[in-house]
């Protein structure tokens, strides 16, 4: 059986990892390899595993501020619903 190989699109490991393209190409070119800028193109499993030692903690702390504009939005969507009718401010939520 042939063994199959997992590739990732370049722009999809930007967003993964909240970085640049520029990022990624610079970053592998200085490890050695070779890829193209075209977000279309496809990375290694070599490739993608040195974003992942390298960048791991970007996508960390991406996925923590998500978090907390989603807690910030719902706070704001819950004040704009007292506002509108007429609740009590000084009532709590509960998630």
């Amino acid at each position: 059986m042939a063994e199959v190989k997992i590739t990732t699109r370049l722009s999809k490991a930007a967003r993964e990892f909240n970085i640049g393209i520029s990022t990624i190409v610079e970053f592998l070119s200085k490890k050695g390899l070779t890829v193209d800028k075209d977000p279309n193109g496809k990375l290694t499993e070599e490739m993608y595993t040195l974003l992942v030692k390298e960048f791991a903690p970007d996508k960390h702390v991406k996925e923590e501020a998500k978090k907390i504009s989603f807690a910030f939005t719902f706070l704001q969507a819950s004040m704009a619903f007292c506002m509108i009718f007429g609740h009590n401010s000084s009532h709590t939520f509960k998630s």
